[in-house]
């Protein structure tokens, strides 16, 4: 039914007392049948109505409302549905327009326009239609992780950072690795490699790995933007029931030129809005500025600001064995002492504290294979280190 048909049925039945008037939202009737409505809802009779709405609309609303037949309030969801097509097809137009012309869209725009189709227009629901969630983090399959924080953040952001050579690629692999051998498909975007080279990676990692385990990685090397990241993963979660969204990495969403702290807080914010709106946790590897050796911070990872407040979780690679020379790293001061065979976790944030997590920050310590470069299982029950205050 088309949107001014059905709002002309839907005030004729409010006129006719048909329909209360307290049951229909004014906002899905089109001019000037949302007016006669709302002046309904306000106490307001049909004389009052005329020099507003005029003779010739209130006469047709009501030949229209004697012509239906059947449930009233059949004519109102009816109303409703045609009410979110032509907002979504007011929405799409202009991004039409582009398409026709061949100019740039914003995916992300279009995606949000389609999604009001799928939503639907009421953007409130009523709190006893909603199912209480206690579920607060995803469990990762990646020991260490589990077992200290909980795992991945439910519908959340968690940004791993690390500088050049550390191992930020090898610990996304990781994370697939071990989420798919638990037989958990999960997705991973690469910006920076080809597909081919990430199974070549993943097969150093791992040269057990059989066929049936790979075949719940899946991978997409043809994304250039965050719009592209965010159309193609919205896409895969659609066919495909994800633990987690992996995306290599954050300096190559946007160009070297076209950084700035706006640009790199729209790239976090909009990856956080895709977790959120999938229900599925979103890992995006970063680069933090080198340290010399010294303890990551969150203050180290470009745009840290934004990064921070965007993720509901901030892991620090600290692997300083596999990047510097051991004199210029061996610090007298530093807690987290740096012992061949094994790396740190670093924890920068997270919002809820993990079971075995006793502060706020800490390091994690894991085994480190540099054959292959893998992150192994923590080394020990006691391998938290408590970072409050040292860093």
């Amino acid at each position: 039914m088309q949107w001014r048909r059905a709002s002309e049925i839907v005030a004729g039945l409010v006129l006719d007392g048909k329909l209360s008037p307290e049951s229909v939202d004014r906002s899905i009737l089109e001019s000037p049948f949302d007016v006669a409505v709302g002046m309904a809802q306000d106490g307001g009779d049909e004389s009052a109505m005329l020099d507003r709405v005029g003779i010739h609309a209130l006469g047709v609303a009501h030949k229209a409302a004697a012509a239906a037949r059947g449930d009233p309030y059949s004519y109102l969801e009816a109303c409703e549905k045609a009410a979110v097509r032509a907002r979504a097809g007011a929405a799409l137009k202009p991004i039409v327009a582009k398409l026709e012309r061949g100019d740039d869209v914003d995916v992300a725009r279009a995606m949000s326009a389609l999604a009001i189709l799928q939503n639907g227009h009421r953007t409130f629901t009523p709190a006893d239609k909603v199912e209480p969630t206690p579920l607060i983090y995803v469990k990762s399959y990646y020991p260490a992780l589990d077992s200290f924080v909980g795992g991945y953040p439910f519908a959340g952001l968690t940004i791993v950072a690390g500088i050049t050579g550390t191992g930020k690629t090898s610990f996304l692999i990781e994370l697939a690795i071990r989420c798919a051998t638990a037989g958990k498909p999960c997705a991973i975007l690469t910006l920076e490699m080809t597909n081919g080279q990430i199974v070549y990676r993943m097969l150093e990692i791992d040269t057990r790995l059989t066929k049936k385990t790979r075949k719940l990685i899946l991978l997409s090397d043809d994304v250039y933007d965050v719009d592209e990241v965010y159309a193609e993963a919205s896409q895969l979660a659609a066919q495909h029931k994800l633990h987690f969204i992996g995306v290599d990495y954050a300096d190559m969403l946007v160009g070297t030129k076209e950084q700035s702290e706006a640009v790199m807080g729209r790239v976090y914010n909009t990856l956080a809005v895709l977790a959120k709106k999938l229900r599925v946790p979103v890992i995006l590897v970063a680069q933090y500025r080198r340290t010399d050796g010294k303890i990551p911070t969150i203050e180290d990872i470009r745009y840290s600001g934004r990064a921070e407040q965007a993720a509901a979780m901030i892991l620090l690679l600290y692997n300083p064995g596999k990047v510097w020379h051991r004199s210029f790293m061996v610090e007298d001061n530093n807690p987290l002492v740096v012992i061949e065979g094994t790396a740190h976790i670093v924890v920068g944030k997270t919002r809820f504290k993990g079971p075995k997590q006793r502060s706020s920050i800490g390091g994690i310590r894991v085994f480190w294979k540099e054959n292959g470069g893998r992150w192994g299982d923590a080394v020990g029950k006691d391998a938290w280190t408590d970072l409050t205050g040292k860093i």
